[in-house]
């Protein structure tokens, strides 16, 4: 694997959107990235989620839900399993648009964010 990528599981994933993960120097993202050690900011994470009732939404967090480790997450919110609109947790969020050719524009555009999205979008903005 290329050493400057960013790895993260599905724990620390879990960890940021319910907000128990909150800056890019975490030690759970270091643990997994130990060459980025000198590279990852001492920053807050900008998490970036849907507001709207969306499908991305429920299949990311139904993801979460079923592959972290939830008795990891202090703030693991049960309705994960089973809706389109979360009420995250995150007092630092942001909205992202539910126009899907908007979403990756307003992530690349916000220094230090995460967010998510359907594949196909992320493929085309990487072909772009």
């Amino acid at each position: 694997t290329d050493d400057s990528n960013l790895t993260l599981n599905a724990d620390v994933l879990a960890g940021i959107y319910s907000g128990a993960i909150t800056h890019w120097n975490d030690s759970s993202i270091l643990a997994l990235n130990p060459s980025l050690i000198e590279t990852l900011p001492n920053q807050q994470i900008k998490v970036m989620v849907r507001t709207d009732t969306s499908s991305d939404t429920r299949l990311f967090t139904q993801t979460l839900a079923k592959m972290a480790d939830l008795n990891k997450v202090p703030t693991y919110l049960p309705q994960w399993n089973s809706t389109f609109y979360v009420d995250w947790p995150i007092p630092a969020s942001r909205t992202l648009p539910s126009d899907y050719n908007n979403t990756t524009d307003t992530l690349s555009q916000n220094v230090y964010s995460i967010g998510y999205s359907h594949y196909s979008v992320i493929l085309l903005a990487r072909k772009l």
